[in-house]
């Protein structure tokens, strides 16, 4: 079977439409940093369209027969180059941008703004998340929260990653004995929650033990359908500020900020850092700025403030400030601390920062592991290949270290190869501002579309064989890979404002797919093809249903593990 990702349902496709074009609506409201005059460009083309409905039949038309929006995306860039318009009734144009220069203008040169869309999130996301944030406020943050994402500090962090990994392998050890057949999605969402806590938040929380039934989980879910279901259906949207429904948004997000907060004030006082509770509390669900103290005994606030970027290499005392820290919430929590003029925290922005990595940093890396091991069920020589580095790397130790991960260049590139083909987030937008251009486009007023999927399926770039799963590619000593422009391969988008968490989010699955292919053989159990099911992130709609069993010894994998590659 080839590469290509299954077509999702149609339901899930038009309200994906409907929610690209919730974003055109509600982006005319928005405003941008003064941008260079430019005269105005001319209009881009646009596919054929009918007088009154401009394109929405057509596009239903498509929908509803042949595959997917970004399906027909890749289409009209087929047909029309790598700009092209659309609009349906009632919205702004949408400009789909697809040459990679024009869109690093977008993201580094113009860095125009996000649509403030965005801010029907924000009960999920917190009043200061860092997604919604501009300018020095965003600075702060993203410097606060850096280095708990750099290599220096996830080296350190790898045991919260393997223990919560064993969860998982003890779950699929029972399922290898009772045959029974798992829903894998559903499991490595429940084990990247417990990682997102252990490592970000320093707090153990068993998901997979507990289910959908713990508290944090509950209020999440809960909070989460409800928001999810405005973005949806966005002919509703409106019913989202019915007094009876802003009650119950509020009443769900002071649950989840409620059981967020009860770890962060721990947290803050094992680090010996005084909490006013009632000021904590009132903060739940209220736009308050509460200011903590730090206590005279403690010595973190003598942790001196230094490089923050992401990639770079940390100062010496940054350094000595991540080996003492026990979590990313920690080490972020000691750096604003000493950036403050007074010593004194912002326990809202904090909480906010908890709130973006708890609903952000697992969606993503489980769709990914999902996605990846479905790729490798129909790929079964992609699977061995990769069974036997994992044996040859790890031999008869079950818990992988940095470098042994590091080592794995085949899992690195069937990693990169499942986001190339099943990119995360399949649409991205920003917003022209008023009396701008972009290429010799008029863009003003416009909302500016990129697809990561369009840009990894552009056989120009990539080879004829675009659309297929093959991972090898990106081993090919000067093969297409190797000399691909940065915004032809985003699927943690690009510029500044890039994913903080894609380091993160693959050392969590590098630690998962070896811990688990080291143990175990999958088979692929669903009744037909999986397919794509997109809310905000695409999830394989069905769970991907697979089949466990136990795998041969360590030793006698490794064995075999020359004899399995020598011939791929």
């Amino acid at each position: 079977m080839g590469g290509h990702a299954a077509p999702r349902s149609h339901r899930s496709t038009v309200r994906g439409i409907l929610r690209v074009h919730a974003v055109a609506g509600a982006a005319s409201g928005s405003t941008s940093p003064p941008q260079p005059s430019r005269p105005k460009g001319k209009q881009p083309p646009r596919p054929p369209e009918l007088p009154g409905l401009m394109h929405s039949a057509s596009m239903t038309a498509y929908l509803a027969t042949q595959g997917d929006l970004e399906r027909l995306l890749l289409q009209w860039r087929q047909q029309h180059g790598p700009f092209f318009e659309f609009q349906v009734p009632g919205s702004p144009p949408v400009m789909v941008v697809a040459d990679p220069e024009a869109i690093r203008e977008v993201y580094e040169v113009l860095q125009y703004h996000k649509s403030p869309r965005y801010k029907d999130l924000l009960p999920i996301l917190g009043s200061q998340s860092m997604v919604m944030s501009e300018g020095h406020t965003w600075k702060a943050q993203r410097d606060a929260f850096n280095p708990g994402f750099s290599s220096s500090f996830l080296k350190t962090a790898l045991p919260g990653f393997i223990s919560c990994t064993e969860h998982l392998v003890e779950r699929l050890e029972a399922a290898a004995e009772q045959r029974e057949v798992v829903q894998l999605h559903h499991l490595t969402v429940l084990t990247t929650l417990e990682v997102i806590c252990k490592v970000g938040f320093g707090e153990d929380i068993d998901f997979l033990s507990a289910g959908r039934s713990g508290p944090l989980w509950t209020a999440f879910e809960g909070l989460g359908r409800h928001v999810a279901w405005f973005l949806d259906n966005v002919p509703l949207n409106w019913m989202k500020d019915l007094p009876w429904n802003v009650s119950k948004t509020q009443r769900m997000q002071q649950q989840l900020d409620s059981q967020l907060m009860a770890i962060l004030v721990k947290r803050l006082q094992e680090m010996g850092i005084s909490v006013d509770r009632q000021a904590a509390a009132a903060l739940a669900g209220a736009d308050v700025r509460t200011t903590l103290t730090t206590s005279s005994s403690s010595s973190d606030a003598e942790c001196p403030f230094g490089d923050t970027d992401t990639g770079g290499e940390a100062s010496a005392a940054t350094e000595q400030m991540m080996l003492d820290s026990k979590d990313i919430l920690m080490l972020a929590v000691k750096l604003c601390q000493k950036e403050s003029v007074d010593g004194s925290l912002d326990l809202e922005m904090l909480l906010s920062q908890m709130k973006t990595f708890f609903a952000a940093g697992h969606d993503t890396t489980a769709g990914l592991l999902g996605w990846t091991m479905w790729y490798l069920c129909q790929h079964p020589q992609v699977e061995r290949r990769l069974a036997a580095e994992v044996a040859a790397v790890l031999g008869s130790s079950s818990q992988p270290s940095y470098q042994q991960l590091s080592e794995m260049r085949y899992l690195n590139a069937v990693l990169k190869e499942s986001l190339r083909v099943r990119p995360p987030v399949g649409l991205l937008a920003r917003w022209g501002p008023e009396g701008s251009s972009l290429a010799g486009y008029d863009t003003s007023s416009k909302v500016l579309l990129v697809s990561p999927y369009v840009q990894h399926m552009d056989t120009q770039v990539w080879g004829p064989d675009a659309a297929d799963f093959r991972p090898e590619r990106w081993l090919e000593e000067g093969g297409p890979a190797q000399r691909v422009p940065p915004y032809s391969y985003m699927p943690f988008s690009r510029g500044p404002r890039n994913c903080i968490g894609a380091q993160f989010a693959l050392l969590e699955a590098k630690t998962i797919l070896a811990m688990m292919l080291q143990k175990f053989e999958f088979e692929y159990a669903g009744d037909k093809p999986e397919e794509v099911l997109m809310s905000v992130t695409a999830h394989p709609k069905f769970g991907v249903p697979l089949r466990v069993r136990r795998r041969a010894q360590p030793a006698a994998a490794a064995a075999a593990a020359a004899a399995a590659g020598a011939g791929l």
